[in-house]
C-alpha cells in the first residue's frame, strides 16, 4: 500500500520546493519551483489534522532551527528532523518534540560510511532504533545509485542496491527533487527499491 509521506523543506527559514540538484553551498544557482508565504508551523499543523505520519522536516543548511523548532511544536512527537543532526544534538532534538531524527551526512566523514559515528548516534538516543532514520537520497553514477551527503552533492561509498535493507530509511532520487516530469528516473530507482525489499542482505560498499 502506497502512503503519503509529506516533507517541509526548509531553506534561509522558509519552506521552499528546490530542485535538489541546484543546492549547493552558495544561493547563486540554487533553483526553486516554489517559496511559500507561510511558515512550517502552518504545514505541520495541516499533517497533524490529517494524521500524516512520517512526514518530516528537512533544514537544507544555517538558518533553519527556529523554523524547524515552530515546526515541531505544531505537532509534538509527530514529525522527524533531519538536516545537520549529528551525535551531539540528536538526543536535544527528540527532547524538542521530534519523532525520529534523520541522519546523513555525519555518517560520512570524507565521505566514507563510518560504523563509530551511527553507534555513537545510537548511544545518544539511549541504543533507541526507533528513533533514528538514516537518509539515503541518492544520485545515479555510472549506472549505481550511489547515497549522496553535503546537500545532495557529495557521493559516498554506499550504493543502493539489490542486496540493500532499508526498514528506518529515508531514500530518494536526488535528482528528481522538484521536478515534475522526471518519471524514468523515479521509476528505474523504484525498481531497485522493490528489489530491495525481496532480496535483504548487506549494503554494498564502493
Amino acid at each position: 500500500m502506497t502512503r503519503f509521506r509529506p516533507c517541509i523543506d526548509l531553506h534561509s527559514g522558509q519552506v521552499k520546493q528546490i530542485v535538489g540538484g541546484t543546492l549547493f553551498n552558495t544561493s547563486a544557482n540554487l533553483k526553486t519551483n516554489y517559496v511559500s508565504e507561510q511558515p512550517a508551523s502552518y504545514f505541520a499543523s495541516i499533517y497533524k489534522e490529517h494524521a500524516l505520519h512520517g512526514a518530516h522536516v528537512i533544514m537544507l543548511g544555517p538558518g533553519n532551527e527556529e523554523a524547524a523548532q515552530e515546526a515541531l511544536e505544531a505537532w509534538p512527537g509527530g514529525l522527524q528532523i533531519g538536516g545537520g543532526i549529528t551525535a551531539d544534538n540528536a538526543k536535544l532534538w527528540v527532547k524538542r518534540g521530534a519523532e525520529k531524527v534523520i541522519v546523513t551526512s555525519y555518517l560520512f566523514p570524507e565521505a566514507r560510511f563510518s560504523p563509530d559515528r551511527l553507534e555513537a548516534v545510537l548511544e545518544a538516543l539511549d541504543s533507541d532504533t526507533g528513533k533514528l532514520v538514516i537518509d539515503l537520497s541518492c544520485r545515479k553514477k555510472d549506472g549505481k545509485w550511489i547515497v549522496a551527503m553535503n546537500k545532495w552533492q557529495t557521493p559516498t561509498d554506499i550504493e543502493v542496491n539489490q542486496g540493500m535493507t532499508y526498514d528506518s530509511s529515508l531514500i530518494g532520487d536526488t535528482d528528481a527533487y522538484g521536478y515534475r516530469n522526471n518519471q524514468a528516473a523515479r521509476t528505474t530507482l523504484l525498481r531497485v527499491l522493490d528489489t530491495c525489499c525481496r532480496q535483504r542482505g548487506p549494503a554494498k560498499r564502493n
